[in-house]
């Protein structure tokens, strides 16, 4: 996270701080895009408050920062005390996606550049766990529905403009994803 937070400062150019020093002026004065890590005691009391167990790699990204904003995405990864179902805020918008079901296995598991974003399940957003802001209609979200051998749960960068979601094996591949969206190479 450190990396990526150094990344984001070394490549902001003035058109950016002008448009961000209004919603994170903070951050910018800080420049520091990561908070202190959850304790394993708060991720505990996540886990009972949604009734489930995160994967490892998202546990991991929140013992290492609680929270994260994504300037070059105009996107916060949330904190503990703003995750929640994607329904609980957007019942809405998720069951806008309803009709959307009848998608074969062989489009809805393409990851990668082999992927069309449209094929997803609508069912899932019924169960997906919002982990972001949702600025300008998209939404990073995880679905507990879908999980490999690592128990890692899939990940969907989400938006109407899209329209539908990128889907990521796993919270660790959606963040090298974007990652190299913005600043090329790994995070590792």
């Amino acid at each position: 996270m450190e990396k990526w937070n150094n990344k984001i400062f070394e490549n902001l150019d003035k058109y950016y701080i002008e448009n961000y020093e209004y919603q994170y002026p903070q951050i910018l004065i800080d420049k520091q895009c990561f908070r202190k890590g959850a304790t394993e005691e708060d991720i505990i009391e996540l886990e009972k408050k949604l009734q489930t167990k995160l994967p490892l790699s998202y546990r991991n990204f929140l013992l290492s920062s609680n929270g994260f904003v994504i300037l070059d995405e105009y996107c916060e990864l949330f904190g503990i005390a703003q995750i929640n179902w994607f329904i609980v805020q957007n019942r809405d918008w998720a069951e806008s996606w309803d009709d959307n079901d009848d998608v074969s296995d062989e489009k809805y598991f393409q990851y990668g550049e082999h992927q069309d974003c449209i094929w997803i399940r609508g069912k899932y957003m019924k169960t997906a766990l919002q982990i972001s802001s949702s600025e300008d209609g998209y939404v990073y979200l995880l679905n507990p529905l879908i999980i490999d051998d690592r128990k890692e749960w899939e990940a969907w960068d989400f938006g109407n403009k899209l329209p539908g979601a990128y889907r990521y094996r796993s919270f660790w591949d959606m963040m090298q994803k974007i990652y190299q969206r913005n600043f090329g190479g790994q995070t590792t």
